[in-house]
């Protein structure tokens, strides 16, 4: 009797969907997941030189970059009014991050728009993107702040290779760097 009680326990369950799966063996690594939306955009701020410059805003949409920019522009505008700052500098593109190679031009992609509060100098900005762009990143380009150059660390940090990111400039393919980003250096080139 108590086989036939399992086996209705067991009916009962499948029934009810409860029943589940024995887990996968774990690998102890999951894969980082990707940014909320396809087009994504990142407000930095002002950090010492040598220093990475802080996110103070983000926001995601699958709908468009602009949306993904406003939404971002107004949750860094919040955030500033909330620490009794009356003007908030304007934002400037530093640089757009692509999944693919040549601009998401060839194969469809997310982007993600860095943008800083002031045009860029021979200082530039320091920016490390979240783990999910470090792995995918293969090509980037120069936003409207006069940035016109990036040098890219390799995630180990023991190679870093300087690459002019204006438009079809070597930056429309990371090579090496390609999805092995741990940061990146950009700045204002006169060369």
């Amino acid at each position: 009797m108590s086989g036939l009680l399992a086996k209705s326990a067991v009916l009962a369950s499948l029934a009810l969907g409860v029943v589940t799966a024995p887990a996968a063996a774990s690998t102890g690594q999951t894969a980082p997941a990707a940014p909320g939306g396809k087009y994504c955009a990142v407000q930095l701020g002002k950090a010492p030189s040598g220093t990475t410059s802080p996110v103070v805003a983000r926001a995601c949409s699958d709908t468009s970059l602009a949306e993904a920019k406003a939404t971002m522009d107004s949750r860094h505008r919040a955030t500033a009014r909330a620490r009794g700052e009356t003007a908030v500098a304007a934002n400037v593109v530093l640089m757009y991050l692509y999944e693919n190679v040549n601009y998401n031009r060839d194969k469809a992609g997310r982007m993600t728009a860095i943008v800083v509060p002031t045009n860029c100098d021979t200082a530039g900005y320091r920016f490390e993107p979240e783990t999910w762009w470090k792995d995918n990143v293969s090509s980037v380009v120069g936003g409207t702040s006069r940035c016109n150059t990036t040098r890219v660390f390799d995630k180990a940090q023991t190679n870093a290779t300087v690459f002019k990111i204006h438009v079809e400039g070597p930056g429309r393919w990371l090579g090496w760097y390609s999805n092995n980003v741990h940061h990146f250096q950009t700045y204002w080139s006169m060369g």
